[in-house]
């Protein structure tokens, strides 16, 4: 029960974060855009640099100024009226935006079509629709747009799909082409998962799946899809996945050629993280998130001895259950001789073992205390 308010004040905190800064809960994601040009606000999101701007008289003015815009990444605040939607299909100083966020803006499906498929917004490639209600039967406004077939990243995080909204959207064809989708905080649960099992999305290879109540069968269904076997990440962060959905994803050989896998605020114990951690088809993670699960001192000696984790960049233990002897075993390991950066903070991890970690920092590891 603790866990659960502990959850929901977490998850409350997410969305009021989410909100006031714009940052995405991805942080493994690393691809570089062009800063923004002088003039509008710079913003961090997944490690990337946005233009920020609501399309107001001033920003206009900037966008019809002897600078055009140059950088590949554009995030509109505030609500999204016909007017600003207008400029977004014939400004032509837009014309080269790859990345468009329109999260939290009020669009309608009607306006998601019109600018998917805009013809001055060509180079468009990815699109982030968070946080604007889509029902099912609209669905069809993204799925059947002349311009989806461009698309290569679609974000629809928070727009309330549901098991329903899931079977609908992978009924499309054009689906299949996306390499990159993000339906977390849609309440799929399993009933969504066997929806999404069944669909055919040969060109996926980042799947994330936040907040959306996956147990273990749901993620047991989720490994047979056809599809599994191209993901590069796989993100199933904030749900109520188990030991035993662990130990599915740890024997599952379609995840062979897995990069990133974001187990977050599940509750994952020393079993499952033993056997993900020993997973000969796991070799290949570059990163791997067990923030807030109930890891101890045994399952974070299992990563630091594997040989199968010898490619492991980031790391995050963040909120376990370890204390000395698991910090001990991660300064010792002679098979994470790749990581970059580490997260041990919230451990019960003695004075004696903070200071040990420093050696870590000697060996060009960031690590979070």
């Amino acid at each position: 029960m603790n866990k659960l308010w502990s959850c929901m004040l977490l998850f409350c905190t997410f969305l009021i974060l989410n909100a006031a800064t714009c940052r995405a809960f991805n942080e493994e994601k690393t691809e570089l855009v062009k800063e923004c040009p002088g003039g509008f606000d710079s913003v961090e999101f997944e490690k990337e640099h946005w233009c920020q701007f609501d399309l107001g008289k001033q920003d206009i003015a900037l966008l019809d100024s002897k600078d055009t815009l140059e950088v590949g990444a554009l995030k509109i605040k505030g609500r999204l009226d016909a007017a600003k939607v207008d400029l977004l299909l014939t400004d032509t100083n837009l014309s080269n935006i790859e990345k468009l966020d329109l999260s939290w803006t009020g669009i309608t499906p009607e306006q998601m079509e019109q600018i998917i498929s805009s013809d001055n917004l060509e180079k468009l490639y990815s699109i982030k629709l968070g946080y604007n209600r889509i029902k099912p039967e609209d669905i069809k406004f993204i799925a059947e747009a002349p311009g989806l077939m461009k698309i290569k990243s679609l974000d629809l995080t928070g727009c309330g799909l549901g098991p329903d909204g899931i079977a609908k959207l992978v009924s499309f064809p054009a689906i299949g082409k996306i390499r990159s989708l993000n339906l977390s905080n849609n309440n799929i649960g399993d009933a969504g998962l066997k929806q999404l099992a069944k669909a055919k999305l040969p060109s996926l290879r980042e799947l994330t799946l936040g907040f959306n109540n996956i147990s273990d069968a749901g993620a047991k269904t989720l490994l047979k899809a056809a599809f599994i076997k191209h993901l590069r990440l796989l993100d199933m962060n904030y749900n109520d996945i188990l030991d035993r959905g662990a130990i599915a994803i740890a024997k599952c050989s379609a995840l062979s050629n897995l990069e990133s896998l974001n187990l977050n605020y599940n509750y994952i114990g020393d079993k499952g993280t033993t056997r993900i951690a020993n997973s000969k088809y796991l070799s290949k993670l570059r990163f791997l998130g067990l923030w807030h699960n109930n890891v101890d001192d045994s399952g974070i000696n299992a990563i630091a001895r594997s040989e199968k984790m010898k490619n492991l960049r980031r790391l995050n233990l963040s909120h376990n259950d370890f204390g000395s002897k698991g910090a001990a075993a991660l300064v010792a390991s002679k098979t994470l001789t790749k990581l970059k950066w580490l997260d041990v903070s919230r451990n019960d991890i003695g004075p004696a073992a903070l200071e040990s970690l420093k050696a870590l920092e000697e060996r060009n590891v960031e690590v979070i205390y």
